[in-house]
């Protein structure tokens, strides 16, 4: 199984940032669960944090689906706060690129 990720520069500082998925899809499977994902993602507003319970840095939880489902599925992005988790997965939307690597 070959980790395949969704990845952009983030705005303010230019450091790569992405989502990392872990199946067995295709370059195409891959392609399509990724233009699904970011274009029917909806944050939660929930998270985990990453450090103490009055830390706003965290993984924040975000639905989607991919149709021709209907049951939503859950991913996160790792962010700052919530304003954040909604500008990375609207940079990857408008700006991310598919990185797959050279399965064998």
């Amino acid at each position: 199984m070959e980790p395949w990720s969704v990845v952009a520069e983030y705005p303010y500082t230019g450091e790569p940032f992405g989502l990392v998925f872990n199946d067995d899809s295709t370059f195409t499977e891959a392609e399509y669960i990724a233009r699904q994902l970011l274009a029917t993602f909806r944050l939660t507003g929930l998270y985990i944090p990453s450090a103490s319970q009055d830390n706003t840095e965290g993984h924040y939880l975000f639905l989607f689906t991919i149709e021709p489902e209907t049951l939503p599925r859950m991913g996160t992005i790792w962010a700052f706060d919530a304003q954040d988790a909604e500008l990375r997965l609207n940079v990857l939307a408008s700006d991310g690129t598919l990185f797959m690597p050279a399965s064998g």
